[in-house]
């Protein structure tokens, strides 16, 4: 690294650990961060959109956003458990990786192509995603303090 580059690195870890937070986690907290706001936002459009522009039913919407609300429920409750056996990290980055991959599913196949089971299914399956990646970033954070 050149001096540059270690001055950059050590001020924000000096940024970070006067904001509270380990800078070896400060990473998890931005994503974390991003993850509230994406599901906060999409949460307060998601069911007019469907309704009024993809021609969804009330019953549907409100079924596909049951159905996430659902498989958040098992997600919240496999977190934990996944982290002590496989590790917080791991647990994130696969939170991350299926939360990535089936919004791209939800979106194009799903709205996009206007094939309602995939969209709904890619959505309720993504409800996974979420928990793993903020309970274990929890279990990561409370292990890591004193």
């Amino acid at each position: 690294m050149t001096a540059a580059t270690t001055g950059r690195v050590n001020s924000a870890a000096r940024l970070a650990d006067r904001l509270g937070m380990p800078p070896s986690l400060a990473l998890g907290f931005v994503g974390l961060l991003l993850f509230m706001i994406g599901d906060g936002v999409e949460s307060n459009y998601l069911s007019s959109f469907l309704i009024h522009t993809e021609g969804y039913t009330e019953s549907t919407t409100a079924f596909t956003i049951s159905m996430y609300g659902i498989f958040v429920a098992v997600g919240s409750w496999l977190a934990g458990t996944l982290s002590s056996i496989i590790g917080p990290r791991r647990v994130m980055w696969i939170g991350a990786a299926v939360w990535v991959g089936l919004e791209v599913v939800f979106l194009i196949p799903g709205v996009t192509m206007g094939n309602g089971w995939i969209a709904i299914s890619a959505y309720a399956l993504r409800g996974i995603g979420y928990p793993f990646f903020a309970y274990a970033f929890l279990v990561w954070l409370t292990s890591s303090r004193p």
